[in-house]
């Protein structure tokens, strides 16, 4: 078991060296709070076994050790949800998703129009309906809205 803020970035790095130098380890995290980022809510669930809240009751976590022995997981099932729903694209298209994708790697409007083969203006028109789809101030927001969400 390991305790990790979540927020942390060498959070799940801690669990996977875990899994490296001791392979077969199953890695019980328990976090303080759940994760405020869909980003770090997935990274916990794909760097370890288990992942509970540290104010889970006694007989809750000596049920999730029991599990994990067996070669089990165990999530906390507020985490599960949250990283499922964050999986879905939310109210953005695929293409508004990857027009923000190549935004948001630094590409120019005329640079996310070749990688897509779309037009400029076309690339501009799903920038702009992302904008007004998440309630961004700017282009810059929306990235960052869609990567909080865990749509990019």
């Amino acid at each position: 078991m390991i305790g990790l803020d979540p927020e942390q970035p060498e959070a799940t790095a801690d669990a996977q060296r875990l899994q490296l130098v001791a392979p077969g380890t199953a890695v019980l995290l328990l976090v303080p709070a759940l994760p405020r980022t869909a980003q770090s809510r997935r990274a916990l669930v794909e760097g370890a076994a288990g992942v509970l809240l540290k104010d889970v009751q006694a007989p809750a976590l000596i049920a999730a050790v029991r599990e994990l022995a067996r070669g089990g997981r165990v999530y906390d099932p507020r985490l599960v949800l949250d990283v499922v729903r964050a999986g879905q694209s939310g109210p953005l298209s695929r293409r508004e998703l990857a027009v923000l994708g190549e935004i948001a790697e630094g590409s120019t409007v005329q640079e996310a129009a070749a990688a897509l083969s779309l037009s400029p203006g076309t690339v501009r028109n799903y920038v702009s309906a992302a904008i007004a789809k998440t309630g961004a101030r700017n282009r810059c927001d929306a990235i960052r809205i869609a990567r909080e969400c865990g749509w990019l």
